[in-house]
C-alpha cells in the first residue's frame, strides 16, 4: 500500500520535537542583538544568515558570517519558514568550515544562542 510504513519527523510533529520556526529563531537573535534574516535560496529553500553581513569584492555581493538551514516556506510568498531538525545544521558560511547540529530537544533560543556565538568569534 502507497503511504503505509514508518512515520518520521517529516511527516508527524506528534513525537515532541516540531520542525524549527526560523522566523522566531531570528526574532531571538535580534533579542540578543545579532542581525539576521531568512531567505529563499532558491527552489523554495529557506536559508537563515547571521551576524553583519561583510562585502566579498571577488564575488560582488555581501557574506554572512553564519547560515543555518535548509528550511522551507509554509505560508503563501515565501513566508513562514520551518527547518526540519533531522537536516538542520548552522555553522560559519564557509564551504570548508563543519556544521553544528543543535541537540534533539534544543528550542528555538537554544539555537539562537549558539549561532550568536558563532557571529561573536
Amino acid at each position: 500500500m502507497i503511504g503505509v510504513g514508518p512515520v518520521s519527523r517529516y511527516a508527524d510533529e506528534e513525537d515532541g520535537f516540531p520542525p524549527f520556526d526560523l522566523d522566531r529563531i531570528c526574532a531571538e537573535l535580534a533579542a540578543l542583538g545579532v542581525p539576521a534574516t531568512v531567505e529563499q535560496t532558491g527552489g523554495g529553500t529557506a536559508t537563515l544568515y547571521a551576524g553583519e553581513p561583510v562585502y566579498d569584492p571577488d564575488e560582488e555581493r555581501y557574506e554572512y558570517p553564519v547560515s543555518a538551514g535548509p528550511g522551507h516556506f509554509v505560508g503563501p510568498g515565501w513566508s513562514v519558514a520551518r527547518s526540519y531538525r533531522e537536516e538542520f545544521s548552522f555553522g560559519p558560511n564557509d564551504q570548508d568550515a563543519e556544521s553544528c547540529t543543535p541537540p534533539d530537544d534544543a528550542t528555538e533560543a537554544d539555537v539562537a544562542r549558539l549561532i550568536a556565538d558563532l557571529t561573536h568569534g
